[in-house]
């Protein structure tokens, strides 16, 4: 298939995956005029039929064929399965094919002139991205999270709702971060590590680290409180 662009057309673009995080890509992607999702493409071994979402389902292994890499461009949609290690998989096999990938930035985001963000990353509605700050690529940040001047993101990152990266942060490559974890001011986390959901991250963590929040302290209900004192 092959498409004359004009300046003033969307971008055609071919999502990777047919799962869950596809299908909100797909949802974000098509209400935004910049792009036209025209196919999806997942390997041979997983298609098992010819449509997804009423578009054309592609067998990667025959996708440049199809999508030629020098008129359509792809963006992975996946989850982040093995600390990140399936997107950035099938992003490999997607740059050895010769295409570019597009990154999704909600329109409903904050991103500051001086920050960079790397190529197939999807910044969620409601993120702050400030001054300086650096992402690499094939990084999800979902919404509400704050990535505050100067913090910079490695590749392959997933950064769940809820996150506040302070300022001079690093976060190396394939990491999680967990819903509502914060960052204190410089603090670092290594590459290969596993954040859980509401930590504080307050010092430097070496990489392949598995971060646990504290166990909430539990005091037992005292029904006195309920009674009426007046």
């Amino acid at each position: 298939m092959h498409r004359n662009q004009n300046s003033s057309d969307p971008q055609p673009i071919i999502i990777v995956g047919i799962g869950e995080t596809a299908d909100i890509a797909h949802e974000y992607f098509s209400v935004d005029e910049q792009y036209d999702v025209v196919a999806f493409s997942v390997s041979a071994e997983y298609k098992k039929t010819d449509t997804y979402q009423n578009k054309p389902l592609i067998a990667l292994e025959n996708l440049s064929d199809v999508f030629p890499s020098d008129q359509y461009k792809v963006f992975v949609a996946l989850s982040s399965g093995r600390l990140n290690r399936d997107r950035q998989s099938m992003y490999d096999q997607i740059k050895q094919q010769g295409y570019s990938c597009v990154s999704y930035i909600s329109p409903r985001a904050f991103v500051w002139r001086t920050a960079s963000i790397g190529e197939n990353c999807f910044i969620f509605e409601n993120v702050t991205i400030q001054h300086g700050v650096s992402i690499g690529n094939n990084v999800t940040v979902w919404s509400n999270s704050c990535i505050a001047h100067q913090s910079e993101v490695g590749d392959h990152v997933f950064i769940a709702p809820g996150c506040m990266i302070c300022g001079y942060a690093k976060i190396g490559s394939f990491c999680f971060i967990g819903a509502n974890t914060v960052f204190a001011d410089h603090a670092t986390i290594g590459d290969n590590s596993f954040v859980g959901m509401g930590s504080v991250i307050s010092k430097t963590i070496a990489s392949h680290a598995f971060v646990r929040p504290a166990k909430p302290f539990v005091v037992p209900f005292d029904r006195h409180f309920l009674e009426d004192r007046s």
